[in-house]
């Protein structure tokens, strides 16, 4: 076995080691904890996080645990608030049967169009085809779309917020907040754009790498989109992000 080959299985078998590690450190099942990331996006697309641990409270008291019993689980990977757990601790519960890219093709979408994005649980949110180099993973109940390989420059799929909150800079600054430890600056960090058929939100600063930006349709769907890139890709990825909208059916 050459040299590079033997690394590779010594990495991996390290890797083994750490995830069984990790598993036997688990204070409740996994599975408990896919449902809580779940649970946690769901929520945190629609409400504040309040620097607490009030939504994980509500639905792990629901399974009959205590969060007070774990807070030192949470915290020891970042876990100091719901936010942060999502944020920080979300990729550690990726169900592990389904981390391939789902991707459709000629040979494989239904004959209906109507029932493309159905067979995967995608409602009110159609698609023919998924263009390259965009990939669509699946991550138990949730679908993300990643630009390549990278697993950083994704979007998500989310509920659509009031038109008041879309016009609100304060909202959005508020959403970066949740997402990301590094705060805005304020309303001048927020911005407003038109990409064919939809409008865009872009959350930058020239302080922090990362960026986000919000894509909604200007018809009334009920859906929207949440896109994290970093500010020096911004401009490229835009142009991808206009090729995956032009394949989004009506």
């Amino acid at each position: 076995m050459s040299r590079k080959n033997s690394n590779k299985e010594k990495l991996k078998e390290w890797k083994k080691v750490q995830k069984n590690t990790f598993e036997k450190s688990l204070p409740f099942p996994r599975r408990i904890f896919e449902k809580l990331m779940d649970y946690l996006d769901v929520k945190l697309g629609s409400n504040s996080c309040r620097n607490d641990y009030q939504l994980a409270k509500q639905y792990l008291s629901k399974c009959g645990i205590q969060i007070e019993d774990h807070i030192d689980f949470f915290m020891n990977h970042g876990g100091n608030c719901d936010c942060e757990i999502l944020a920080n601790m979300d990729e550690l519960f990726e169900p592990q049967e389904s981390i391939e890219p789902i991707e459709i093709t000629k040979s494989n979408q239904p004959k209906s169009k109507s029932e493309t994005l159905k067979s995967i649980n995608l409602a009110e949110f159609k698609m023919a085809k998924i263009p390259k180099p965009w990939k669509l993973i699946k991550k138990g109940n949730r679908y993300e779309f990643r630009l390549g390989k990278s697993a950083d420059i994704v979007i998500k799929k989310m509920k659509r917020v009031s038109d008041e909150k879309w016009n609100d800079t304060s909202f959005w600054i508020g959403r970066w907040n949740q997402l990301q430890r590094n705060e805005l600056e304020g309303a001048k960090d927020v911005g407003y754009k038109e990409i064919l058929d939809y409008e865009l939100v872009i959350a930058k600063s020239k302080r922090w790498a990362p960026t986000y930006v919000w894509i909604r349709s200007k018809k009334p769907k009920k859906w929207m989109l949440e896109f994290h890139t970093s500010s020096q890709r911004l401009r490229s990825d835009l142009e991808s992000i206009k090729v995956m909208l032009n394949e989004i059916e009506d």
